[in-house]
């Protein structure tokens, strides 16, 4: 188990022995973050493509800048040279979050060409959440 990354508006811990990572978010990030975060997690040491995840973004009530930042995320999601084997990542977001989940939803549609498998849950679906990861319950962060 890694030790939380140091970046506090995507904290993440990685859980090699559930083949799974967990993103916290926090109330207010932006795009660009996201952008961030990615950049962390590939040069982690303990990070390897096929990991499963999950992003908590169930506090998140604001993302903001540049979405062009978000699509390019995503076409580097779709790059099998960069993301070269299946995996699935759960993106939890509040049941009041239409707008977040909005977002999160075209995301998904955004990767369909990639090698993740994308999913959006509400904080009152965290049980189709964990078997779609294959987990008894998410570790904590």
């Amino acid at each position: 188990m890694s030790e939380v990354a140091s970046f506090p508006k995507l904290a993440y811990k990685i859980y090699p022995e559930l083949n799974v990572f967990l993103v916290k978010s926090s109330a207010i990030i932006s795009f660009e973050d996201l952008i961030i975060h990615v950049g962390n997690l590939m040069d982690d040491n303990q990070f390897y493509t096929g990991i499963n995840a999950c992003y908590d973004f169930s506090m998140l009530e604001q993302l903001e800048g540049n979405i062009k930042a978000f699509r390019s995320t995503a076409e580097a999601m779709n790059d099998h040279n960069l993301i070269d084997k299946p995996a699935r990542t759960a993106i939890l977001v509040a049941d009041n979050s239409l707008e977040i989940n909005k977002i999160f939803q075209e995301y998904a549609l955004m990767t369909s060409k990639s090698l993740i498998d994308y999913r959006v849950f509400t904080t009152s679906e965290i049980s189709s959440l964990l078997k779609f990861l294959n987990l008894s319950k998410l570790p904590q962060c």
